[in-house]
């Protein structure tokens, strides 16, 4: 992982038996675009507060993942759906560049 410290874009979408982000990943300042879609094992918050470039986020389909970590304000687009989160971060309220929040299908979710 050290080698690909320009990694702009990553896809990591059906990868059912992944059960947390390997903590390498929270280090690429580059990355623009993480897509977690549909790993439905997913169970650890990632921590995203040194991503500093990352601007898409897809956890739709995550839907063992229950807690929802703090998140830098670089964020434009957030995919929340069909996952098993409880609450947002208070981190979302300063999301200043956020275009889009999708939070369909969160049966858990009690407030925005």
């Amino acid at each position: 992982m050290s080698q690909s410290i320009k990694l702009e874009i990553m896809n990591c979408a059906n990868c059912t038996c992944l059960l947390e982000v390997p903590s390498p990943v929270q280090h690429l300042v580059k990355l623009t675009d993480l897509d977690l879609r549909g790993c439905s094992s997913l169970m650890s918050r990632p921590g995203f507060l040194n991503m500093q470039s990352l601007k898409i986020l897809n956890l739709s389909g995550c839907s063992s993942l229950k807690k929802f970590p703090q998140i830098m304000g670089c964020i434009a687009y957030l995919n929340l759906n069909e996952t098993a989160i409880e609450e947002l971060p208070q981190s979302v309220a300063y999301l200043s560049r956020l275009v889009a929040l999708n939070a369909k299908g969160c049966k858990r979710l009690q407030s925005i």
